[in-house]
């Protein structure tokens, strides 16, 4: 929901509306913490939902363990969280460069919150769909005769299919600054096709 920003706010920058980003960040603050209650229930009922889908009894409870942090890894995730929360409210409060984008809370914050979700909900769909595509793979190979070491490698699998495209693209998008054809070949090798300028 928060990629909606990205959108909202280079908008509001280009057209010199640097107030808006407040703004807009007030809306994304409200709407986001709203969309939270629903999953902090959902998340609640973890243990539940895994065993209703069948999964091995320890792996379910131990993904309901981890949404409470009683090992601990719920509870670092929410601290560091909290902690870039911090840092970013200090550095908006008292940076120089944040002082026409910031100017107090405001009730504009609370209007066209419909405009907020119109793209907001398609920009989490996406991100959401393209991780559920990976959760749903780890969530099947809990069905599997050994889901513990299964699910581990399908986890580690999951890794591969997401970090190599990725490191493909970064290593394209370094080396575009050069031409298209070297940074094809520094992706691909030598086998680029012949209709990529030099």
């Amino acid at each position: 929901m928060g990629s909606a920003l990205e959108t909202f706010c280079g908008q509001a920058y280009g057209a010199k509306q640097y107030n808006m980003l407040g703004v807009h960040m007030q809306r994304a603050m409200l709407v986001l913490t709203l969309m939270g209650i629903p999953i902090a229930l959902l998340w609640s009922f973890t243990e539940h939902i895994f065993r209703g889908l069948k999964q091995d009894p320890k792996i379910a409870t131990g993904a309901g363990l981890f949404d409470f942090g009683s090992k601990g890894a719920a509870l670092s995730i929410a601290i560091s969280y909290w902690i870039n929360v911090l840092i970013l409210a200090v550095y908006i409060k008292f940076s120089a460069a944040c002082r026409k984008t910031w100017t107090g809370f405001s009730k504009e914050g609370m209007k066209n919150l419909l405009d907020f979700l119109k793209l907001g909900v398609p920009s989490a769909l996406m991100v959401c769909l393209e991780d559920w595509s990976y959760e749903f793979l780890i969530l099947m190979s809990g069905l599997l005769p050994n889901p513990k070491l299964e699910t581990s490698m399908m986890s580690i699998r999951a890794f591969y299919i997401v970090g190599l495209p990725s490191a493909a693209i970064l290593t394209f998008v370094v080396h575009l600054g050069g031409k298209a054809k070297k940074a094809m070949d520094g992706v691909y090798g030598s086998s680029t096709p012949a209709n990529i300028p030099s």
